[in-house]
């Protein structure tokens, strides 16, 4: 199996962008992991501030995985695994906070929303974490591809 050759700014792309990944998947972990042990306390503007922004941001994450799905372009420059393993989140997400909102929000025990804010998030360190193992020595291709500025200043020389 051949070692792949990178560029010194594909290589300092990946680092980056590894580096990224491990810190939201680390952040993200510290707060799941404070909300579920109750460190952190769920006040009435949360539940109404995750209720209303899960169930409207949730549906991104469905459109983009659709939107690869359909895209050769968009498949081209990103990584399938990614969105495939992000996308139980708003599938979990979606019907929770329906089910929210047709009990009413101040009718839904403290659990539910403790639960439900700190298990996707520590679902979501996960996945980066991985993610951050996984590409840096798997990049997504839009990582290595130059800019053709680049190009053109690297064929000049």
């Amino acid at each position: 199996m051949e070692k792949a050759s990178y560029t010194k700014e594909q290589k300092k792309a990946i680092l980056i962008y590894c580096g990224e990944l491990a810190v939201f998947g680390v952040i993200f972990l510290i707060v799941g992991l404070l909300i579920l042990l109750e460190v952190i306390g769920i006040k009435d503007w949360k539940r109404y501030a995750f209720t209303y922004v899960t169930l409207i941001g949730g549906i991104w994450p469905i459109a983009d995985f659709i939107w690869m799905l359909s895209s050769k372009k968009h498949r081209s420059h990103n990584s399938l695994l990614d969105k495939c393993l992000l996308l139980p989140v708003p599938l979990a997400l979606i019907p929770l906070d329906i089910w929210v909102l047709t009990q009413g929000i101040d009718n839904v025990e403290n659990v539910v929303f403790r639960f439900g804010i700190s298990i996707p998030l520590i679902y979501i360190s996960v996945v980066y974490l991985f993610e951050c193992v996984f590409h840096y020595f798997k990049p997504i291709p839009l990582l290595l591809e130059e800019d053709e500025e680049e190009k053109a200043k690297t064929e000049e020389k």
